[in-house]
């Protein structure tokens, strides 16, 4: 989500790509609007409303430079219910002052998922296990026959 506010160019992405009730992890990048020059020294906050909420319940949060590249400004924060969330986005820098909202639609988490990653890391364990299992048996072999080589 892209959106022009003042002198800036502010985009917005999230982590999960559809939201869902439980963490979030916003991502947002600031450019020169006219240049679309990336600025790596703003100052960015954010601010989140819930569904229906007249004030804030998030922040304000103030927006980090990504390690890995500096263009990138990270937030982690949690939402706790279904809806349209807003968020308010503020940057401070050398073009001035500005802000702007973005609404983020927040969806159930589905149970699927759980199951999902729980039958995986079963059968991860599993396949480790079994890749295991011939080399005891082998070292146990070896134990109980002494005089026979491997």
């Amino acid at each position: 989500m892209t959106q022009v506010a003042g002198p800036y160019e502010i985009s917005l992405g999230t982590i999960p790509d559809k939201p869902v009730v439980g963490l979030l992890h916003l991502t947002l990048t600031v450019a020169d609007a006219s240049s679309k020059t990336p600025l790596l020294d703003a100052r960015i906050t954010v601010e989140g409303r819930g569904p229906e909420q007249d004030t804030s319940e998030i922040g304000p949060l103030s927006a980090l430079n990504s390690v890995k590249d500096p263009a990138f400004y990270d937030i982690s924060t949690s939402v706790d219910r279904v809806g349209i969330w807003t968020f308010t986005v503020s940057v401070s820098g050398d073009l001035g002052d500005a802000s702007t909202e973005y609404s983020v639609r927040v969806r159930e988490s589905s149970p699927l998922y759980g199951i999902f990653t729980w039958v995986t890391v079963v059968l991860f364990i599993s396949v480790i296990g079994l890749g295991i299992l011939p080399s005891l048996r082998a070292r146990r072999r070896r134990k109980t026959n002494p005089n026979n080589p491997p």
